[in-house]
């Protein structure tokens, strides 16, 4: 079987932004969704959207990562989501997800500093990540304090702010080891860093001018 011709087939029928990179043969029982053991989730926004706020006067970008990241090392952990998706209590055990590993990091796209927010949990809900880099957002902008996040895991219903989507990207899908029948040599793939500058300045014009705009409540 060749399989980079296989690739290449498939490519020629995606759009530009959407490839794939490599094929991995598995067994006829194996199931996508049941072999997922974790994701990798990024998040990306402009810094400046958070410099021109007066917490943030004469900041520099490293100080304004260090305060984001400390608030995003508050979803670290098994916490209730219910806040942060859709048509779930409290009390529903859907509501649990455990984020295993939370970063922060500030990258430059041609001039344009960014905040890259890389997420590592078993599971998601329908617009957690969103609703987590909105949570953050809507905490410095309207001057809360950290209780604003912590408050929104008790049994209560807090309002959050639903980040654009355009700024999310899943970037790995950790499979069981189980499930592969044959091994095959590994592909180098662009990690998602090369997608950054192509995904952002995509819609570089509009972002840069409204993206505090584009944050709503739902």
């Amino acid at each position: 079987m060749d399989r980079q011709k296989i690739i290449n087939d498939i490519n020629v029928h995606l759009p530009d932004n959407i490839r794939i990179f490599s094929l991995k043969v598995v067994a006829r029982s194996f199931n996508v969704k049941t072999a997922v053991r974790g994701r990798h989730y990024e998040y990306v926004f402009p810094v400046s959207c958070l410099q021109s706020l007066p917490r943030f006067k004469d900041q520099s970008p490293e100080t304004i990562i260090k305060e984001v990241d400390a608030l995003l090392q508050l979803f670290k952990g098994t916490k209730n989501f219910h806040n942060y998706t859709k048509k779930l209590k409290p009390t529903d055990s859907q509501s649990q997800r455990y984020m295993i590993e939370l970063q922060t990091e500030l990258q430059s796209v041609e001039g344009e500093a960014l905040i890259r927010v890389k997420l590592f949990g078993q599971s998601f809900l329908y617009h957690q990540i969103r609703k987590m880099v909105g949570a953050i957002i809507q905490l410095l902008v309207n001057g809360r304090d950290q209780d604003f996040i912590l408050n929104s895991f008790a049994a209560n219903k807090t309002a959050i702010w639903l980040a654009p989507s355009h700024g999310l990207l899943l970037d790995m899908v950790i499979l069981t080891s189980s499930i592969t029948l044959v091994t095959t040599p590994s592909t180098t793939c662009p990690r998602s860093s090369t997608f950054l500058k192509m995904s952002w300045h995509r819609r570089a014009s509009s972002s840069r001018v409204s993206f505090m705009r584009r944050f709503r409540r739902i």
